[in-house]
């Protein structure tokens, strides 16, 4: 089954990001695979949090999800899919984009 199809939850990412808020993105990074590079392109952020790179914080949360399964490596993951599968996820956004939270709107949406 690859890691799209693997069913990783809000609740598995927000723990993944609890770790790399904790230990930095540098050696969250390293902790999750050695392989890993900083990201080239932007970075997520969660409702204010972050930012995240999307390959090491993806591979976290499907260890999270699945202790017992081999851990995501950076081939794993092919082009821009890490970050796709993120930003369609309730409340991520790309680093330096507004994110609004939950229930806020614009006010020219209240006329």
């Amino acid at each position: 089954m690859s890691w799209q199809q693997a069913g990783i939850t809000l609740h598995h990412l927000q723990l993944a990001m609890s770790h790399c808020d904790r230990t930095g993105l540098d050696a969250f990074r390293e902790a999750c695979h050695p392989n890993f590079k900083a990201a080239k392109g932007k970075r997520v952020m969660y409702q204010g949090r972050g930012p995240y790179e999307p390959r090491p914080l993806t591979a976290a949360a499907h260890a999270v999800a699945y202790p017992d399964a081999p851990v995501l490596v950076p081939k794993d993951f092919k082009g821009d899919t890490a970050r796709q599968f993120l930003l369609r996820q309730p409340g991520f956004s790309l680093e330096g984009e507004e994110s609004e939270p939950p229930g806020w709107c614009r006010p020219s949406q209240l006329v």
